[in-house]
């Protein structure tokens, strides 16, 4: 019984700690993205 609930909250943390890298991950990508649209518009400018 106690192993299980220590499983429950283990998953839980996982599942929280994985979604968090993935918001860090697609946060990086988007910052990412406007830097290089930025420079783009920059450089197209006559």
């Amino acid at each position: 019984m106690r192993k299980k609930r220590g499983n429950i909250w283990g998953n839980k943390i996982e599942k929280e700690g994985i979604m968090k890298i993935f918001l860090n991950i697609d946060g990086y990508y988007e910052g990412l993205l406007t830097t290089i649209s930025s420079n783009l518009t920059v450089y197209n400018s006559p």
